[in-house]
């Protein structure tokens, strides 16, 4: 006979459940913008996407995201320029454009 205590299943919680990331992705070309959203939604990301400058900064007024993937190069609100009002906005800023 074994001298070992006899251990009994603990009941440990559930693990909370893991939200995937929210990504914005803006491209004024459509085939670059399409082939990058279907990737990232197949590797598991929540994706949203918008084909200029001006149509992410209505999504970034009105909804959260994790990351923001964007053109450099597009006519009129450049990729660049679209980062500056995201500039120094934590997790927890709902609306920092």
């Amino acid at each position: 006979m074994s001298s070992e205590p006899t251990r009994t299943p603990s009941a440990t919680p559930d693990p909370p459940e893991v939200q995937p990331w929210r990504l914005l992705v803006v491209d004024d070309m459509e085939a670059m913008r399409m082939a990058l959203v279907q990737c990232l939604q197949l590797s598991g990301y929540e994706v949203a996407s918008a084909a200029s400058g001006a149509e992410a900064l209505e999504l970034l007024r009105t909804q959260r995201f994790d990351l923001l993937l964007t053109d450099q190069a597009m006519p009129g609100l450049s990729g660049l320029e679209l980062t500056e009002p995201c500039r120094g906005c934590t997790r927890t800023c709902r609306s920092c454009c």
